[in-house]
């Protein structure tokens, strides 16, 4: 007979608004299911969470993110035979009378995708003829475009070139200034540095 092992024990951690924390350690660690019990895709069998002082219990990932809670995870959340545009735009999707303003949501995608420095890409492509960063890049653009107080990136570096990751960096700092806190996991000591408050 085997017994289970828990993941995550005796775990404290605290994230304060235009913060950034980051989360490093080996592999199996826990990082990435504490991050899934923060955001609803993991129900922990003991502990509590407060957000903004209050409890917070998120029971999915719907529930968390209308608490303000997202997260960018390593396995990416886009479908392929969409267009750019409409992975960006799927949860909003603009309609006037039924129909899909498509003008409008090629508009809305293209000032999402030109914070992460893909304003050259036509919001019309389809995300599986993108490489692996680019699709990184609509994930995370994705994210940072939404109103939230806590922003989870897990891994968000691991296929991105450098001038990806610069613009990724610069995004991170304008999410501090406006007042987001961020959970960043990463395997990166030089990250860590640049980064980590």
């Amino acid at each position: 007979m085997s017994y289970a092992h828990p993941v995550l024990q005796d775990v404290q951690i605290s994230l304060r608004a235009g913060e950034v924390r980051v989360l490093a350690g080996e592999n199996g660690a826990g990082k990435s299911t504490l991050s899934k019990i923060i955001c609803g895709l993991v129900t922990p069998k003991a502990g509590q969470m407060l957000l903004n002082g209050a409890a917070y219990a998120p029971a999915t990932r719907q529930q968390a993110e209308a608490q303000g809670v997202r997260m960018v995870m390593q396995e990416l959340n886009l479908i392929n035979t969409l267009s750019i545009a409409e992975n960006l735009c799927l949860r909003h999707i603009p309609q006037r009378f039924g129909f899909i303003e498509r003008k409008k949501m090629h508009v809305i995608a293209q000032e999402m995708m030109q914070k992460v420095g893909l304003g050259n890409l036509d919001p019309g492509t389809l995300v599986g003829q993108l490489g692996v960063g680019q699709r990184q890049m609509i994930e995370i653009a994705g994210n940072i475009s939404a109103d939230y107080k806590i922003l989870i990136l897990d891994e968000p570096t691991a296929m991105l070139t450098d001038r990806e990751v610069d613009l990724l960096f610069v995004q991170i700092e304008r999410m501090k200034q406006a007042g987001v806190g961020i959970l960043y996991i990463s395997h990166s000591l030089d990250e860590t540095r640049r980064i980590a408050d």
